[in-house]
């Protein structure tokens, strides 16, 4: 490749003005591209190849390249976060390598198709983990994608890993390099025992959390991950912050019922009665 380089605004500005002789590369997706281009009063040449192919296959996608100019690279992104392989995100965990990666937004959230809901519900601007990496025995594309679909509806499968909700939050299970032996109890063999699989051990993980650590700043180092509007099915990062046991405990004070008619109410949300 004759050059390769990253550069701001305003040098992509001087070079459009004095007419240099270079490739402009886009690493947004291909909505995004469509949806915003760079202009200018003066031709150059542009290619836009997504930033997550690089991730998901680097030799595959450098070769999509042209290599007949100097390349330069610009970040246009208007919320500047850019994708994030989930172990880098927990390095004490040991999930598997280059197999999760957490977008910023474009997936849908598990209310999604759900009658009644707000509309942030039923847009896909949600953060989302994907599985780019599967076991060898998914040899074909088609059982890739068989497995990596999710059905967060009838009719409607996403290439997502699906969270599920459990104490108000939603969770994702992330696999580890850890394998044990489990059993599989819905299946019993001929001699009446249950059959056992070698499988990952799951790890649990907050959506929530796994999005502050992606791109929330903690320079003061607080421990848990708060909801602005106190809503915890809304994980939208501008909806997240970093804060203190104490200051967390001010929006559950404010979510728990107080009077007799508020403690019933809650009992029939939650299907008690």
């Amino acid at each position: 490749m004759a050059g390769l380089g990253f550069y701001s605004a305003e040098d992509l500005y001087k070079d459009l003005v004095n007419k240099t002789d270079f490739r402009l590369l886009d690493v947004r997706n291909e909505d995004d591209f469509i949806r915003f281009q760079v202009e200018s009063p003066y031709s150059f040449e542009m290619s836009n190849v997504p930033y997550i192919d690089f991730i998901e296959d680097e030799k595959s996608t450098l070769g999509k390249i042209p290599k007949d100019k100097p390349i330069k690279i610009i970040q246009i992104n208007p919320s500047g976060l850019q994708p994030r392989k989930v172990e880098e995100l927990l390095p004490d965990q040991d999930i598997m390598l280059d197999t999760y990666i957490l977008y910023p937004n474009g997936g849908y959230h598990p209310f999604y198709g759900v009658p009644d809901t707000p509309p942030r519900y039923q847009l896909p601007i949600w953060p989302f983990v994907k599985r780019i990496k599967f076991s060898p025995k998914y040899l074909s594309e088609k059982s890739q994608n068989i497995s990596r679909g999710t059905n967060l509806r009838q009719g409607t499968t996403l290439s997502q890993v699906n969270p599920y909700l459990k104490d108000d939050y939603f969770f994702i299970n992330l696999n580890l390099n850890k394998r044990v032996l489990r059993n599989e109890y819905t299946y019993i063999k001929k001699n009446g025992e249950h059959l056992k699989r070698w499988k990952n051990q799951l790890l649990p993980v907050p959506m929530h959390r796994l999005i502050a650590f992606a791109w929330i700043p903690n320079p003061e180092n607080k421990p848990q991950v708060m909801h602005i509007n106190d809503d915890p099915t809304n994980y939208l990062y501008e909806n997240l912050k970093w804060g203190t046991p104490g200051e967390n405990a001010k929006g559950t004070l404010l979510r728990r019922p107080d009077t007799m008619e508020q403690k019933y109410l809650n009992m029939v949300s939650q299907g008690f009665i």
